[in-house]
């Protein structure tokens, strides 16, 4: 059983309903803490629990990156830890130190093995993955290799006052490093997620005409669109897509959601095998849209169809989920367009296509539209519009 903590970012596979690493330390005999760095603000989450449990614990930091923070070592040695004759250390390898491992051992006996560090980021801020191992055998073998590697390695010394002293002289040099670095992370961070959505400049004017539209006599083609989507699925026979020259032929002549130029029609047509099996790429909920986009149209892709187009694969991607995937062809894209829409720089056919249909989630909720379908006849009414 798979389990989150509240903030729904941190995953504990395997763990019980409602689990608790703090909680379960506080009645724990034995706990291991082995973490490639530590600050405070995960070693309070976990200290009373330690203290007031009693339980026999070792500690272990590594120091690469100078990312452990000295007041959680000298915590470590400290008089409230050492009254529990805790055991704690650092690790002074060459190689860099990376394990993320708690083991807790009492009433549950377990290991949390997985990506979060000791922090409040690694515990619950961040986005983290936990595997929760509770059989009696791996957890031996996890301790076992813990306990070799403190026992016979000497890249593992006892923390002392001192070598916090050596340790701190340097932790404050890269603090002042660190944080332009971060400031560096975050507005590149930033730029790619910009970089990575769609947007329309004039949203409001957008959302006040398709609200115009949705109540005049114009709209009254919706139900035709839907009669369309109904019958390319059945044409396409969806969703094993066994259809044969006919239905292809047919499949085209639907004009709703976008006129297909038959030019290369039966050149598509001829990659019937592959074209099948593209589609039920396509249709495949389990994957994210901008893979399923990409499987059919993107050229380095095995499956990618020939001469196939983003019009097509929108109609079918609409007329399957059309409370979930817009249209893209002509018409809509003249009249985004006017309304100022920028897709999303250096990204694939179907990462643009993920960001538009996002992006029109948005738009149909806040313009009151009843689908993507809708949205496809309002589209196409302000293109018309334009060309008056």
């Amino acid at each position: 059983m798979a389990t989150t903590n509240s903030t729904t970012n941190v995953l504990h596979a395997n763990a019980p309903k409602g689990f608790d690493l703090a909680s379960e330390i506080k009645r724990a005999k034995e706990v291991w803490v082995v973490t490639a760095f530590a600050h405070w603000s995960g070693w309070k989450q976990i200290r009373n629990g330690i203290l007031s449990s009693r339980a026999k614990t070792t500690l272990v930091a590594g120091l690469d990156f100078c990312q452990t923070e000295p007041r959680v070592l000298r915590d470590w040695i400290g008089k409230d830890l050492g009254a529990l004759r805790a055991k704690a250390f650092i690790h002074v390898g060459k190689r860099t130190f990376h394990p993320k491992i708690f083991v807790v051992e009492g009433k549950t006996t377990f290991a949390l093995v997985g990506s979060g560090n000791l922090s409040a980021g690694g515990l619950g801020n961040n986005v983290e993955c936990f595997s929760y191992i509770d059989k009696v055998k791996t957890v031996g073998e996890i301790k076992a290799w813990l306990k070799m590697a403190l026992e016979k390695n000497d890249e593992f010394v006892p923390i002392t006052t001192q070598y916090i002293k050596t340790y701190e002289a340097k932790w404050k040099l890269a603090e002042k490093s660190k944080k332009a670095t971060e400031k560096k992370g975050l507005e590149a961070t930033s730029i790619i997620s910009k970089a990575n959505k769609a947007k329309m400049k004039d949203w409001s004017a957008a959302v006040a005409e398709a609200k115009k539209y949705f109540k005049s006599s114009e709209f009254g083609w919706h139900k035709d669109q839907k009669n369309a989507a109904k019958r390319i699925l059945k044409v396409l026979h969806y969703p094993e897509f066994k259809f044969d020259k006919a239905d292809w032929d047919e499949f085209y002549k639907i004009k709703n959601m976008g006129h297909l130029i038959p030019i290369y029609k039966y050149r598509v047509f001829r990659q019937r095998t592959k074209l099948q099996k593209s589609l039920r790429i396509l249709a495949d909920k389990s994957l994210n849209v901008a893979d399923r986009v990409d499987a059919v149209l993107d050229p380095s892709k095995a499956s990618h169809v020939t001469h196939l187009g983003i019009n097509a694969v929108t109609k079918i991607l609409a007329s399957m989920e059309p409370k979930k995937y817009p249209v893209w062809n002509a018409p809509v894209k003249k009249a985004l367009a006017y309304f100022g829409y920028e897709s999303p720089r250096g990204a694939s056919v179907g990462q643009k296509y993920a960001a538009y249909a996002e992006l029109m989630k948005k738009f149909m909720k806040d313009c009151g539209a009843p689908d993507m379908l809708a949205l496809d006849c309002f589209f196409y009414y302000k293109n018309w519009e334009i060309n008056q």
